[in-house]
């Protein structure tokens, strides 16, 4: 009785601590913040997963083994992990393979075999190593602006998705996104860094979930952003005689994808050089 008590306890501990983080976490230093997220992940290995424990010593966590291609990795990856992370992947994989065992969730162990261009399978055993140069790969190639077309570039070259990404990747671009966004948590989830250098406005929007402000721009476009400041020292008497106009096109109905800011960029920053000179 007291150990159920006690467990119930911690329950209620945890279930007050992360109130407290969704409500105020600004109010909770980070490196508490931190220590929270890494003892929360742990002990959902333990419970939920079967990881750190007993279960991964006798080798009964549930594993994924995948095959993958050097340059098609994401692609591979998708194909082979996208029942464990898609509702509708799943769903076409049980109407594909009944009475069979569907793939466990992404939080088991992924056990990764290289294929190279010649199609022969690289030497070496996934001992967490493989997983590694493997996220790593997927990531790589899944945020590629010209590979896959879902990201593109701002000028200082960090990223943000491609509001034309329905012409460049496809129809199921949504499900890429989805897929990329779990393989992202799959690397939180077991602890490893990867390179990503996320446009700011897209963090703040990712972090906050509030509307883009004009300081925002900064991070998207530096020069129209500079434009837009400058007018602001400008009489208003004198504003007109500046002859600006400014224009924004939906990328998103553009067969021709990317770009930053489409032709809103090149009208404000047009209409501001040839008003200032």
């Amino acid at each position: 009785g007291g150990g159920g008590g006690g467990g119930g306890g911690g329950k209620r501990m945890r279930g007050r601590a992360a109130e407290l983080l969704r409500r105020g976490p600004s109010l909770v230093p980070f490196g508490a913040r931190v220590r929270w997220f890494k003892a929360e992940v742990s002990r959902d290995r333990n419970e939920n997963a079967g990881r750190g424990g007993v279960m991964e010593q006798f080798g009964l966590t549930p594993e994924h083994h995948i095959k993958v291609t050097r340059g098609r990795v994401f692609a591979d990856a998708m194909e082979a992990l996208g029942p464990a992370v898609l509702k509708s992947d799943m769903a076409a994989w049980q109407q594909a393979h009944p009475g069979q065992q569907p793939p466990g969730s992404l939080k088991g162990l992924v056990r990764v075999q290289f294929v190279n261009e010649h199609g022969v399978e690289e030497a070496g055993v996934d001992g967490g190593g493989l997983f590694k140069d493997f996220l790593n790969d997927l990531i790589e190639e899944g945020f590629d602006p010209v590979k896959t077309g879902l990201f593109v570039e701002t000028p200082d070259r960090t990223l943000y998705p491609n509001p034309a990404s329905f012409h460049r990747a496809g129809p199921d671009h949504l499900r890429k996104l989805e897929f990329l966004g779990a393989i992202l948590g799959k690397a939180v989830y077991e602890g490893i860094l990867v390179d990503l250098p996320l446009a700011g406005f897209f963090l703040a929007k990712l972090r906050d979930g509030r509307p883009p402000e004009l300081n925002d721009l900064a991070t998207l476009d530096p020069e129209l952003y500079r434009h837009l400041l400058s007018l602001k020292k400008y009489p208003a008497d004198q504003v007109e005689d500046l002859f600006l106009f400014f224009t924004a096109a939906d990328q998103s109905r553009n067969n021709g994808g990317g770009g930053s800011s489409g032709s809103g960029r090149d009208g404000g920053s047009g209409g501001g050089s040839g008003g200032s000179s």
